[in-house]
Protein backbone atom coordinates (compact mmCIF):
# COMPACT_ATOMS: atom_id res chain seq x y z
CA UNK A 1 0.00 0.00 0.00
CA UNK A 2 1.40 2.81 -1.31
CA UNK A 3 1.39 6.67 1.06
CA UNK A 4 -1.07 8.07 -1.03
CA UNK A 5 -3.41 5.53 -0.68
CA UNK A 6 -2.69 5.67 3.09
CA UNK A 7 -3.60 9.12 2.70
CA UNK A 8 -6.68 9.10 0.82
CA UNK A 9 -7.81 6.22 3.23
CA UNK A 10 -7.39 8.87 5.98
CA UNK A 11 -10.43 10.95 5.18
CA UNK A 12 -12.15 9.71 2.03
CA UNK A 13 -12.78 6.04 2.18
CA UNK A 14 -14.92 4.03 4.96
CA UNK A 15 -12.43 1.73 5.18
CA UNK A 16 -12.60 0.37 8.28
CA UNK A 17 -15.20 2.44 9.52
CA UNK A 18 -16.33 0.98 12.47
CA UNK A 19 -12.87 0.54 13.58
CA UNK A 20 -12.16 4.21 13.35
CA UNK A 21 -15.47 4.81 15.23
CA UNK A 22 -14.07 2.08 18.14
CA UNK A 23 -10.82 3.65 18.26
CA UNK A 24 -11.71 7.36 18.52
CA UNK A 25 -14.26 6.53 21.20
CA UNK A 26 -11.39 4.41 23.33
CA UNK A 27 -9.47 7.67 22.74
CA UNK A 28 -12.22 10.25 23.67
CA UNK A 29 -12.78 7.63 26.77
CA UNK A 30 -9.06 7.72 28.08
CA UNK A 31 -9.05 11.47 28.12
CA UNK A 32 -12.13 11.57 29.93
CA UNK A 33 -10.67 9.56 32.59
CA UNK A 34 -7.72 11.51 32.13
CA UNK A 35 -5.52 8.51 30.50
CA UNK A 36 -3.87 10.52 28.57
CA UNK A 37 -0.38 12.41 28.99
CA UNK A 38 0.89 15.11 26.46
CA UNK A 39 0.24 14.30 22.84
CA UNK A 40 2.68 11.65 22.04
CA UNK A 41 0.92 8.49 23.41
CA UNK A 42 -0.87 5.97 21.31
CA UNK A 43 -3.33 3.59 20.69
CA UNK A 44 -3.49 1.26 17.48
CA UNK A 45 -5.65 -1.25 16.17
CA UNK A 46 -4.78 -3.98 13.34
CA UNK A 47 -7.07 -4.70 10.56
CA UNK A 48 -5.81 -7.28 8.65
CA UNK A 49 -4.94 -10.10 9.11
CA UNK A 50 -0.74 -10.31 9.57
CA UNK A 51 -1.56 -7.25 11.83
CA UNK A 52 1.10 -5.34 9.77
CA UNK A 53 -2.12 -2.41 8.87
CA UNK A 54 -3.01 -0.62 11.34
CA UNK A 55 -5.04 2.08 12.93
CA UNK A 56 -3.12 5.05 14.76
CA UNK A 57 -3.26 8.59 15.78
CA UNK A 58 -1.28 11.09 13.85
CA UNK A 59 1.24 12.78 15.61
CA UNK A 60 0.68 16.19 18.46
CA UNK A 61 -3.37 15.19 18.25
CA UNK A 62 -4.67 15.65 21.97
CA UNK A 63 -6.89 12.42 22.61
CA UNK A 64 -9.77 14.61 23.85
CA UNK A 65 -9.82 15.59 20.17
CA UNK A 66 -9.54 12.79 17.57
CA UNK A 67 -12.24 11.98 15.49
CA UNK A 68 -12.60 8.63 13.72
CA UNK A 69 -11.70 10.80 10.64
CA UNK A 70 -8.46 11.53 11.78
CA UNK A 71 -6.91 8.17 12.38
CA UNK A 72 -4.22 6.95 10.12
CA UNK A 73 -4.09 3.87 8.01
CA UNK A 74 -0.26 2.68 8.40
CA UNK A 75 1.30 -0.53 6.90
CA UNK A 76 4.16 -1.75 9.05
CA UNK A 77 5.55 -3.57 5.16
CA UNK A 78 5.81 0.11 3.66
CA UNK A 79 8.56 2.39 5.40
CA UNK A 80 6.87 5.29 2.89
CA UNK A 81 4.27 5.03 5.70
CA UNK A 82 6.33 7.58 7.93
CA UNK A 83 6.72 10.02 5.47
CA UNK A 84 4.07 12.44 6.28
CA UNK A 85 3.70 15.18 8.48
CA UNK A 86 1.03 13.50 10.84
CA UNK A 87 3.06 10.43 10.91
CA UNK A 88 3.19 8.84 14.36
CA UNK A 89 6.61 8.91 16.28
CA UNK A 90 8.82 6.37 15.03
CA UNK A 91 9.00 4.93 18.76
CA UNK A 92 4.88 3.81 18.05
CA UNK A 93 5.45 2.35 14.94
Amino acid sequence: MSVSTISNMKNTDNAHRQERIDLACAFRWAAKLDFHEAVVNHYSLTVNEDGSQFLINPNQRNFSLICSSDLLLLDGNDPATMNPADAPDPAAF
